[in-house]
């Protein structure tokens, strides 16, 4: 079991394996989703091709196009759904 204790601030650290799971860095915004029992899901909010566009240039580096990144966003949440489907497969009991 993977367990956090609340901060006064109402803060709390997501557990390593969590968020190596779940594939989050410093700064990944995460959502909090309550379901009808008011369990709580944690989901990372992915980010849309408008947002990081212009963040995937630079001096010297080639200047990527849309349809590029759009193909490499939806290869790679691919890849994660994945794994994250076989670890969770694995962990059920």
């Amino acid at each position: 079991m993977n367990v956090s204790t609340l901060t006064r601030k109402g803060q709390v650290t997501i557990p390593g394996k969590i968020r190596k799971l779940l594939g989050l860095r410093t700064g990944d915004k995460v959502e909090f989703i309550i379901e009808e029992n008011n369990r709580v899901v944690l989901r990372p909010v992915i980010k849309r091709v408008k947002e990081v566009y212009g963040k995937l240039e630079g001096k010297g580096k080639r200047k990527f196009l849309l349809e590029e990144i759009k193909k490499q966003m939806k290869e790679r949440l691919k890849e994660k759904w994945n794994q994250d489907s076989e670890r969770m497969t694995d962990e059920s009991p």
